[in-house]
């Protein structure tokens, strides 16, 4: 993540939430998928109940 905010430029800083959410990544948070585009988009557009 350093690196990251090392590289980036003056409209690339990331907001709150972007940190927020690379730090999750780094304790092993959020979620891996490893199947196609297509089933990732059919999952992400789900609805859900």
């Amino acid at each position: 993540m350093t690196k990251i905010l090392q590289n980036a430029g003056p409209d690339e800083t990331p907001n709150s939430a972007t940190l927020e959410a690379f730090d999750e990544l780094a304790g092993g948070g959020g979620c891996k998928f490893s199947d196609s585009t297509e089933l990732l988009f059919a999952e992400l557009t789900q609805e859900r109940s």
